[in-house]
């Protein structure tokens, strides 16, 4: 920065395309004391790089925390979730007792786990899985696994509309297991055993991996009659107990086929099977999966299990923090608010709290936010920047402040005229500035880290000022129609090459700051044919030499700045 003078301060807000990577977007805001006996920078300097500088500080998974954790995730990062979120992946943080984590949750809690798949099966919660929503976990069903010389009970249930006529009837034989009972089950819960036995074998492995093989069985007796589910209101679910092996070897349940069954009606639904180790209040594992064919008479029905080992694959469907009212933590500002005051350790002393309502009151597009790295505070503040078209910027009273920008002229903008301007004016337009296509990157998946993406494109930039440039965005944005509308102010920013005055002034701007803006009236404005009357610009960037008093001014065209 040659040619500054001892004491002279410069602020600014700038941006600029084409950074690394072709169509990278970079923003930021800066700041320069002059070398040489240059003064104690102010408060808010200081707290400015501490803020803009610091690593955003992320628990991490370790096995000193979790004896049972999957070992791959040792030192791997506690995500922080805002918003909502698809297809993310746990980590096993017990291995033994099936416990996942998906999420930090050290001040708020997860708002909802909505969905969790094992492959292409949609689990149930309190059934298949049990949740602890205050610290982002839950518990899952594991391969149900049986003791030996211990009855049990399986239990059918189906889940279609009770009508009297629509059923399934399996095949029963009066009295013929010795090691068990079936029973019909009613609405309220109530076990009511029956004569008629049904017909069922067990398959099971003695190792998660193991061969399969024949545990329990139970064929044919001397008199048959059907046990009917589903067909009246005291059938609501039945069940049949059974008694495993005295062999004393514990297996893991891979099959039970359930013996033949009719059709009576059209019972056109769902059935599952789940095992209990006493009558319908301990379940053992997780369910088998749906089994929904019943187009054919006296058929088996094959109720399998799901595998799971030790680390099963699930993905799951989530929405991140809560606010303090309990609403789902989705808003910019709230987002940037928690992370400053719970993650860096900044107050709210420290804040200008009015301009975060106001920015909250403006920018309301729902953001979707897993953060899942290692960043710092100045990468997630120029990616929220670019989503909601504002900055994150210090104020004169020492205060952080997100200020977005707002069309109309504010009270109290300065009016300059000819006799404002110190010499040294001008103006210029930045061709390079324009681009053809602007693409917006939105609803990150977690787990692939791939983006959806919405574009549009001007044909102003591509026809008239021959440019086909592409700008790629990414955003925190969740919705298609924010993406779009995004693009397109994108588009009305760039479309037209920038309109940039640079001027000094006297006695205008030691209380001012980049983002706010100045009014120009001024005959030989733009040009020798052009003129200024009472255009508004936006302050971009500002060189305050305090010792005369002397303000050097970037300011770009209002219009073209973000509205």
């Amino acid at each position: 920065m040659a040619g500054q003078n001892p004491g002279d301060v410069e602020y600014g807000m700038f941006w600029h395309f084409g950074t690394n990577n072709p169509g990278d977007v970079e923003y930021g805001l800066f700041w320069f004391i002059g070398e040489e006996e240059a003064p104690p920078p102010p408060p808010f300097e200081r707290v400015g790089k501490e803020v803009l500088n610091v690593k955003i500080p992320r628990d991490k998974y370790w096995i000193t925390d979790y004896p049972n954790l999957n070992p791959n995730a040792d030192g791997q990062i506690i995500p922080d979730l805002f918003g909502e979120k698809k297809n993310i992946t746990p980590v096993c943080i017990d291995t033994v007792a099936l416990k996942y984590k998906i999420a930090n949750c050290d001040i708020r809690a997860i708002f909802s786990i909505d969905k969790i798949r094992d492959g292409v099966r949609v689990l149930v919660s309190g059934v298949d899985y049990e949740l602890d929503l205050p610290n982002g976990e839950f518990t899952i069903k594991g391969t149900p696994k049986l003791q030996p010389n211990t009855t049990y009970y399986y239990v059918l249930e189906g889940d279609w509309v009770i009508n009297g006529t629509d059923r399934i009837q399996f095949y029963g034989w009066n009295n013929a297991y010795a090691d068990g009972n079936a029973f019909e089950i009613d609405g309220g819960g109530v076990w009511t055993p029956i004569t008629n036995d049904m017909t069922f074998v067990v398959y099971g492995k003695n190792t998660i991996d193991g061969e399969e093989e024949e545990k329990v069985w139970f064929t044919e007796g001397a008199s048959y009659a059907p046990v009917k589910l589903r067909d009246h209101a005291d059938r609501t679910k039945i069940a049949m107990s059974f008694k495993t092996p005295n062999d004393g070897q514990s297996f893991y349940v891979t099959k039970i086929i359930g013996g033949g069954n009719k059709n009576a009606g059209f019972p056109g639904g769902t059935v599952y099977m789940t095992l209990y180790s006493d009558q319908g209040i301990t379940q053992v594992g997780l369910k088998s999966n749906a089994h929904t064919h019943f187009t054919e008479a006296n058929n088996n029905i094959r109720f399998n299990f799901p595998q799971r080992g030790n680390i099963s694959e699930l993905l799951v469907d989530a929405k991140g923090y809560v606010n303090v009212d309990t609403s789902l933590m989705n808003n910019g500002s709230d987002i940037l608010k928690y992370i400053l005051n719970y993650r860096i350790g900044v107050s709210d002393s420290a804040l200008d709290l009015a301009a975060f309502a106001s920015y909250k009151t403006a920018r309301t597009q729902p953001l979707s936010i897993y953060m899942d790295s290692e960043i710092m505070f100045n990468q997630f503040i120029e990616t929220l920047e670019a989503t909601h078209f504002f900055k994150f910027m210090p104020t004169l009273e020492s205060k952080f402040a997100p200020l977005y920008y707002v069309a109309g002229e504010p009270g109290g903008t300065p009016h300059l005229q000819k006799e404002d301007f110190l010499p040294g004016f001008s103006c210029s337009r930045l061709l390079e500035s324009v681009k053809q296509k602007y693409q917006i990157l939105y609803g990150r998946n977690p787990t692939t880290n791939e983006y959806l993406t919405r574009e549009v494109e001007s044909d102003i930039a591509k026809f008239f000022y021959r440019n086909e440039e592409t700008l790629q965005v990414s955003t925190y944005l969740k919705d298609a129609a924010d993406a779009v509308g995004l693009a397109n102010s994108y588009k009305a920013l760039l479309e037209y090459p920038g309109r940039w005055a640079h001027f000094p002034a006297r006695n205008y701007g030691l209380d001012q700051i980049p983002t706010e803006k100045v009014k120009i009236t001024r005959a030989r404005g733009d040009n020798s044919g052009g003129s200024f009357d009472a255009v508004l610009f936006r302050i971009m960037k500002l060189n305050k030499a305090i010792s005369d008093g002397v303000m050097t001014f970037d300011t770009q065209l209002d219009t073209q700045t973000y509205e």
